[in-house]
């Protein structure tokens, strides 16, 4: 739906006004209907309508308390409300990762994600600690994979920034 009203650089305002309205007849032909709200919030999310976008993916979250992607796409969305606070954010976003662990805390995949939110919000020891706990249940998993990546980016910055002040 919306796909085709984004082609190219420029999108069609009216294609993308009805695939949103495509979207919330979904959503009242079927009142549980996580796709049809987390899809929309991520398109709302792409067109630059955050606080649409936070309603539909806290929705998509109370109908699929479980769903890795609704959280993820509700934290893109909290993360957009520019007219909170970063405090006020992260502790929105910081309680929902904590829900989301209580749930489902010993999956490679929840980790690295609760993982890159510590580290996007600028808690690194909490990040790491999510790492460590990723490499302890899961050392040959993909989510582990991407630990070892992110871990070694990380050194080749460091080596790069000490590097160009000398």
């Amino acid at each position: 739906m919306y796909s085709n009203a984004s082609k190219g650089l420029k999108t069609d305002k009216s294609r993308a006004d009805s695939a949103f309205a495509l979207y919330a007849q979904a959503r009242a032909d079927d009142p549980t209907d996580v796709t049809s709200r987390t899809f929309a919030a991520s398109r709302l999310l792409g067109a630059g309508r955050s606080a649409e976008a936070y309603h539909l993916a806290k929705e998509g979250v109370r109908l699929s308390p479980v769903s890795l992607d609704a959280h993820k796409w509700y934290w893109m969305a909290v993360d957009g409300l520019k007219d909170r606070s970063q405090a006020a954010r992260d502790s929105e976003v910081f309680a929902d990762v904590e829900l989301l662990l209580k749930a489902r805390g010993n999956e490679p995949t929840v980790l690295m994600a609760a993982a890159d939110q510590y580290e996007s919000h600028r808690m690194p020891e909490r990040a790491r600690a999510m790492e460590d706990r990723v490499l302890a249940i899961a050392p040959v998993s993909l989510s582990a994979e991407w630990v070892f990546v992110n871990r070694y980016r990380a050194v080749d910055k460091q080596l790069r920034d000490s590097t160009s002040r000398d």
